[in-house]
């Protein structure tokens, strides 16, 4: 990453070529210039797609990123329509209507990843997509670091079956804070453009506030033992504020895939995202119990009202967006949103209009929903995930919930 080429040595590529003489018979100025920035935006392009299949393999198939470095400068690729140019007139119009052949470059301070991001809406999916990605690959560094310390503090502990969440040591914090700028920086793009882009923000987000091997845990992929203790660690996780806010990222995947259109295809994290939302929006209803109904609050001080999973959320404005202990929070309570109040106190909830008692009838809903719609988005391996969703619907029955908290 550190040899990638600066804004400045492409503007000196382009003066060269502008300045170099045309033969008689060669192509125009315009088009040995267009020419020579394509190829420079077709490397760019090659490079983010590295980064996504770097920070996706080193997650699906659980080995350390390649990539690291102290700072990463990432090169945005240009908009699409740019970028799809098909001649060297329909390029230079688009030069001539504001938009520039100069790509924006972005610094990434891995220990302190506030981020500087190009104003401009009119951004590359792909450009994100590499952008969350070194994100994800940062994050899967510190959870190996993490794990690290966690199994040098107790040896004898099954790490898999731990309720800490990255997001409540430093690294995480820092992490959760570069996720914030990100989306601050191109809300209009997540809110309105691929739906697979926001997915994967989430998505992000979900292993911030959830430790994910738990509940993968607890969906059978060790057995019925290994799910029973892993259940016992997300009665734990359940009673925090930062699984209230994973359920608020859980609901939000929902909703973004849902309006998901043909065009807008599958990206290899979309499944994984589906599939890691119904885990914990699923298993954390499962662990609320029968007395978080529609008529009481879920503890003291909480509202009647139930909280709607798939509402749209500020996520620039929530309380606690640098993953900061929301309780600890000076708010102004009368203008604190419901999202806000839903991470800070807990209570009632509801997913798609249908009031959520607590408890297995409310969770197996909740699940065959992730289900249905896992299976209309699915392209690849997604087949699996349906199925072991389906299973846990009916088998989550044989646990009572009253035991494990």
């Amino acid at each position: 990453m550190d040899n990638l080429p600066t804004s400045t040595s492409i503007d000196d590529l382009l003066r060269q070529y502008k300045t170099k003489r045309t033969l008689r018979g060669q192509s125009s100025e315009d088009d040995v210039m267009w020419k020579a920035w394509a190829r420079t935006e077709s490397v760019k392009r090659l490079i983010a797609s590295l980064i996504v299949m770097d920070a996706w393999l080193a997650y699906r198939l659980e080995y350390t990123p390649f990539l690291r470095a102290s700072a990463i400068r990432f090169e945005y690729p240009c908009s699409q329509e740019q970028f799809k140019c098909s001649s060297a007139a329909a390029w230079r119009r688009l030069i001539n209507a504001g938009a520039s052949p100069i790509g924006e470059s972005v610094l990434i301070h891995v220990n302190n990843p506030i981020i500087n991001l190009p104003a401009s809406q009119d951004i590359a999916t792909e450009g994100i997509f590499s952008l969350l990605s070194i994100i994800w690959i940062r994050m899967q560094h510190e959870t190996s670091e993490v794990l690290t310390i966690s199994q040098a503090e107790a040896p004898n502990a099954n790490p898999e079956a731990c309720s800490k969440v990255l997001a409540s040591y430093e690294g995480g914090k820092m992490l959760s804070r570069g996720l914030t700028t990100i989306y601050t920086s191109s809300a209009q793009f997540f809110r309105f453009k691929n739906p697979n882009s926001v997915a994967m923000w989430h998505l992000l987000n979900l292993q911030l506030f959830a430790k994910m091997d738990m509940l993968e845990l607890a969906a059978g992929r060790k057995g019925a033992d290994g799910a029973h203790e892993a259940l016992r660690a997300i009665a734990a996780w359940s009673q925090t504020w930062q699984a209230r806010r994973a359920c608020l990222h859980a609901g939000a995947i929902y909703t973004a895939m849902r309006r998901r259109r043909q065009k807008d295809g599958t990206m290899f994290h979309s499944e994984a995202s589906i599939f890691s939302a119904a885990l914990v929006l699923g298993l954390y209803v499962f662990m609320m119990g029968p007395s978080c109904d529609g008529s009481k609050g879920c503890g003291v001080g909480t509202p009647a009202e139930p909280y709607e999973f798939l509402n749209h959320v500020d996520w620039s404005k929530l309380g606690n967006a640098a993953g900061e202990d929301p309780v600890a929070l000076s708010e102004d309570m009368a203008s604190e949103s419901a999202a806000s109040r839903f991470v800070r106190l807990g209570g009632a909830v509801s997913f798609s209009g249908v009031i959520c008692d607590g408890g297995y009838n409310a969770s197996k809903m909740i699940l065959l929903e992730f289900a249905s719609l896992l299976e209309e988005v699915g392209k690849w391996k997604y087949k699996g995930s349906v199925h072991i969703l389906r299973i846990m619907s009916d088998s989550l029955i044989e646990f009572d919930s009253g035991e494990l908290m």
